[in-house]
């Protein structure tokens, strides 16, 4: 980690601490609305000051998918009872002549 990255580390961790202990206060409720304001204006300033993030693009070579299998869902059931229940159609979508 760099010394700049650390510096905001640390920042960042403070503010939240500071976050996790906000609580109204019933006797002064303008004190929570000051400490809000006041964490609003460090996370600004703290955007501000932040660095440029850098791209690094990457190429991943990726896999062609040779073949896949759908499975269709049974048809409804006529009126007429069948002995057997009915098998899922299979298709392949790669095939020649395939719907």
């Amino acid at each position: 980690m760099t010394k700049n990255t650390a510096g905001l580390s640390d920042r960042l961790n403070d503010l939240a601490a500071r976050l996790r202990r906000l609580t109204p206060c019933w006797q002064d409720p303008e004190r929570f609305h000051l400490a809000k304001s006041e964490l609003v204006a460090e996370l600004r300033r703290m955007a501000v000051e932040a660095p440029a993030p850098q791209v690094k693009r990457v190429v991943v070579p990726v896999e062609r998918i040779v073949e896949r299998i759908v499975q269709v869902p049974v048809p409804r059931r006529s009126r007429q009872r069948r002995s057997e229940p009915a098998a899922p159609v299979l298709y392949d979508l790669f095939q020649k002549g395939s719907q």
